[in-house]
């Protein structure tokens, strides 16, 4: 497997992405989008990759960004996204919003299909 500095693989079938090495508060929706755009390459090298997204770091996190990374990608994989991808959320400075902003990204994923 190919590893970038920041999402780099560190046992078979497992994706490590410390979301902290993109900046430690992350709003640009272009970030999301290209975090998102390697998940979806390396998921189409090894379609089996568990996805761990590892929170720690991170002092906040915009809806934007969560949108672009997590809505999005539960948008393109559908069930699948959450039989693979992993949150580690308990070490940001605020967890409960974190998982509210990712929650509520999901959710406006999922209504978009619902829409198609």
């Amino acid at each position: 497997m190919d590893c970038q500095p920041t999402i780099c693989g560190n046992s078979v079938g497992v994706l490590n992405i410390k979301l902290s090495d993109y900046g430690a508060s992350l709003g640009p929706r272009v970030t999301g989008e290209e975090i998102k755009n390697l998940v979806l390459q390396e998921l189409a090298k090894d379609p089996t990759l568990v996805i761990n997204f590892d929170f720690t770091g991170l002092r906040s996190i915009s809806s934007g960004f969560a949108f672009e990374l997590f809505g999005q990608l539960s948008r393109i994989m559908g069930k699948r996204f959450f039989e693979v991808v992993k949150l580690k959320i308990s070490e940001t400075d605020d967890p409960e919003l974190a998982k509210t902003i990712v929650r509520e990204a999901i959710s406006r994923g999922a209504d978009i299909v619902r829409k198609d």
